[in-house]
């Protein structure tokens, strides 16, 4: 679904990240989003997860409509590294973005051999119990 890079922590090691999971989103559930260490020196902090709808013609304008708020590490080995978003209501005229507050490390001032911090986000609709 999408990535963190190194780059993206090099200006401000904590940011707000936003991808667009407009595809993703079918309906009202229960959806999962898990963050994945894949490369590099340093993990991954997560604080807080949140699912936002915006019209179509004014992206910027987001309204959160799930939030999962708890500390999460990707790296290594993973602590608390999924979130839970539960989605009330869906407008398929929206489109939807998931915005993270993350921390990362900047590589920039680290030794050679040091430096990096990389991985995937995913996310999934999680299937109601007793469903085919």
């Amino acid at each position: 679904m999408g990535t963190w890079v190194s780059e993206d922590f090099e200006e401000n090691e904590r940011i707000t990240k936003r991808w667009e999971v407009t595809k993703l989103i079918d309906g009202p559930g229960r959806y999962t989003v898990g963050f994945k260490y894949t490369s590099g020196w340093w993990g991954l902090r997560m604080y807080r997860v949140a699912l936002a709808s915006a019209p179509a013609d004014a992206p910027e304008k987001l309204t959160e409509v799930a939030v999962d708020e708890h500390e999460g590490e990707a790296a290594y080995r993973n602590k608390d590294n999924t979130y839970t978003l539960e989605v009330k209501a869906h407008d398929p005229q929206a489109r939807y973005f998931l915005v993270a507050h993350i921390k990362g490390v900047r590589s920039s001032d680290k030794d050679e051999n040091r430096r990096g911090c990389e991985g995937e986000v995913w996310m999934r609709k999680v299937m109601p119990e007793g469903a085919p």
